[in-house]
């Protein structure tokens, strides 16, 4: 005897299960998205708020980089000298830490803290808990899930007296700017969505893994390095983690291999391609990698297009009018 497919009625009636299932869960799935969008989005609007809090403090100036020489961004408690006899360097995000009062803050909805850094205060090499990688004071400076524009906001240089050191990095400071000094502030990248970047698996990895379960302090501008290099300062020291694109911007990091794989250094993209990002004047707006790089070759470039050294290639700025990373049109030269 033949099995008895199943009739036109049962399938309706399965079709029509589905469909229903489909109606509920859909707009359950949806609204999810969008709640983790609402959440990012609010932790962006409160790193605003304290930004701007800072600045009432600080004459209107942009919150600094970090407030002392980079060799001392340790982990030590406050008050203590670090091993140079000198006090401990903070970064913006600890700076900014007493007007937002809350940690978790700085930890995207979306992503959570695998690595537990924003769990607790800030632990010291010598207090009970310590975790190297977890919530130390050097993590708290350097891992926030949201960057700031490095571009302009507050990069990093090398004080001229300290240039010819053996390791001059070492004595890199925040450089302050004020919000006056912005042409235009709407059209100005302030916070975005960081992550820690591509990370080679070994010495002959020139692609790089993305590592996005943390972030990073400073999200590298598309042609950052034209910007720079364009520049008649050259104490100004550039972000890099070593990988192809990775201070840069590259439509495909891997020209030789088919098909293309963007980089677009400590931005964090969500499955859209894009995030929520905060502009100068305090609005929030998602915006796509390309539209983000704005005023770049960012789509055609590849690693090869520039740079020098570890200072890989990528994107140069093409069109000045629409580059959203400058403080003004001619700022570093961009």
């Amino acid at each position: 005897m033949r099995p008895r497919g199943f009739s036109i009625v049962e399938l309706l009636v399965v079709v029509a299960i589905v469909g229903l299932l489909a109606g509920i869960l859909f707009p359950v799935f949806a609204q999810a998205t969008r709640a983790a969008k609402a959440s990012n989005t609010e932790n962006l609007q409160k790193i605003g708020q304290a930004a701007a809090a800072y600045s009432q403090d600080a004459d209107g100036h942009i919150p600094i980089m970090i407030n002392g020489p980079y060799r001392n961004l340790l982990n030590v408690r406050d008050g203590v000298l670090s091993t140079y006899a000198e006090g401990r360097t903070d970064a913006w995000p600890l700076l900014l830490l007493p007007y937002l009062k809350d940690r978790s803050v700085y930890v995207d909805p979306a992503r959570g803290d695998s690595f537990h850094v924003w769990d607790s205060p800030a632990h010291a090499s010598i207090d009970p808990g310590y975790a190297a990688m977890g919530a130390t004071y050097r993590n708290q400076s350097r891992m926030p899930m949201f960057g700031v524009n490095y571009l302009f906001l507050s990069p990093m240089v090398t004080p001229a007296s300290k240039m010819s050191n053996a390791t001059p990095s070492d004595f890199l400071v925040g450089e302050s700017h004020s919000f006056s000094e912005a042409q235009d502030p709407a059209n100005t990248v302030f916070y975005v969505p960081s992550q820690w970047g591509r990370v080679p698996v070994d010495e002959t990895d020139k692609i790089g893994t993305l590592e996005i379960t943390r972030g990073f302090m400073g999200v590298n501008a598309p042609g950052l390095w034209v910007a720079l290099g364009a520049s008649a300062d050259s104490r100004y020291t550039i972000l890099e983690t070593g990988t192809n694109c990775s201070g840069d911007w590259c439509g495909d990091v891997d020209p030789v291999t088919p098909g293309k794989q963007t980089g677009e250094n400590f931005f964090y993209k969500d499955s859209g391609g894009g995030n929520n990002v905060m502009f100068l004047d305090y609005h929030i707006s998602y915006t796509k990698a390309p539209a983000l790089a704005a005023g770049t070759d960012y789509l055609a470039a590849t690693p090869i297009d520039g740079g020098s050294g570890n200072f890989l290639g990528g994107a140069y700025v093409t069109d000045k009018a629409h580059y959203l990373w400058n403080l003004n049109e001619n700022f570093y030269g961009a």
